[in-house]
């Protein structure tokens, strides 16, 4: 009796031996109950910024992005102009990386550089650089504007006691009033003021482009509604002129009111100052005396005598 329950007990404890063998070996091999050595995964680089457009500051969106250097990978911007190479280092490195924005038909190609520190595996690290790109082709909303102006008056005066004015020697010797036409050469439209620092016929031509100088005249000619030239236009306005009895024409008076604008513009870092004089009025006044207090070459006369004619003034 006693050996046979020692022999079942031998016999379970075999059992229950072999049963923890069997649970012993399924955990060692799948919870790594024995000990392995730790492998740590390879230094992380991240390189990441923005690609912007350097008239407008927009996001230049698919720009095509290249690393060159301790580290080498390409990207391409999203539509916000953000890129982003991430590049995994066994060991980790150090050195220059070249970040490089390929040019296009619409902008250069663009390089920047930055310095990079080794790191050890396990380790990661963010390098940010934005790289701006300087574009070829002109963008309208890129152009800055902002003007100011002042007015400001100037009194042309002539006499039919200047020999270069004779057809305004009027006396009316009559008693009744004497009503007389002349017709006078005005200033017309605008120009380029002289004193302007740039005018948009001289610009430097290596300041910009041929497409900004156009946009720059487009935007001048529709502003004020004509296109300012180098000189005044001139042009025939009549000037009705009562003269009353016993009464000598003393002289006439052209008054121009000019509006003197100053546009200046900013495009791609370089800025633009014009400054256009435009008249914007011009009246007539006369002034009238009594014989004896006029000089005049004694063309004067009375009644019908005077009425009509012209007057071709200089150049004013």
């Amino acid at each position: 009796m006693k050996s046979k329950l020692f022999s079942f007990s031998a016999k379970m404890a075999l059992a229950i031996l072999a049963v923890g063998t069997v649970f012993a070996s399924c955990y060692d091999s799948e919870n790594g109950d024995v000990t392995k050595p730790y492998v740590a995964p390879d230094a992380m680089y991240t390189f990441v910024g923005t690609v912007t457009n350097h008239i407008t500051g927009a996001p230049v969106a698919n720009a095509s992005v290249a690393l060159s250097g301790a580290i080498e990978g390409t990207a391409t911007a999203d539509e916000n102009g953000v890129y982003q190479i991430v590049k995994a280092v066994n060991g980790g490195t150090s050195g220059a990386v070249t970040i490089t924005v390929a040019g296009t038909a619409s902008y250069d190609s663009k390089t920047a550089t930055v310095s990079i520190e080794k790191i050890a595996n396990g380790q990661a690290v963010t390098y940010y650089k934005d790289i701006v790109v300087n574009y070829t082709e002109f963008i309208p909303e890129g152009m800055v504007v902002s003007s100011s102006n002042k007015m400001e008056g100037e009194d042309v005066t002539m006499s039919g006691e200047d020999p270069d004015y004779v057809a305004l020697d009027i006396m009316n010797k009559s008693d009744e009033p004497l009503l007389i036409t002349r017709t006078f050469i005005v200033r017309q439209g605008a120009i380029v003021d002289p004193d302007s620092e740039d005018d948009i016929y001289s610009f430097a031509q290596t300041k910009s482009t041929d497409d900004v100088i156009a946009w720059i005249k487009d935007y001048i000619k529709n502003d004020l509604g004509e296109e300012p030239t180098k000189t005044f236009k001139t042009a025939n306005m009549v000037y009705n002129i009562l003269i009353a009895p016993q009464t000598a024409l003393k002289n006439v008076t052209v008054s121009y009111l000019y509006e003197y604008k100053t546009y200046n513009f900013s495009y791609a870092g370089e800025d633009y100052t014009v400054t256009v004089k435009r008249i914007v009025k011009v009246t007539f006044e006369n002034e009238q005396t009594t014989f004896a207090h006029y000089h005049g070459h004694g063309h004067g006369h009375g009644a019908g005598d005077n009425s009509g004619g012209g007057i071709m003034v200089p150049e004013l």
